[in-house]
């Protein structure tokens, strides 16, 4: 009899940080928008953004918008 490969929890984790790191290499992005590119919830994206800040694999700066105003920060 033959296992058929599932998947399991840490594969989907490590997917989707692979992902959150896919949409930041190549600009600074906010959460919410990485959220609805890789259809995650805002709170998911969190979450494992701030995994990734901990381990130092990324930063978190502000951003100031066109009217000069400093909004909530952005990864």
């Amino acid at each position: 009899m033959q296992k058929k490969a599932g998947v399991n929890m840490s594969d989907v984790k490590i997917n989707n940080r692979a992902h959150i790191l896919n949409q930041l290499k190549d600009d600074r992005r906010s959460r919410k928008d990485i959220a609805e590119t890789i259809k995650l919830t805002p709170a998911a994206v969190t979450i494992l953004v701030n995994e990734l800040m901990q381990e130092g694999s990324i930063m978190e700066s502000s951003r100031v918008d066109d009217s000069g105003n400093v909004g909530r920060k952005r990864v």
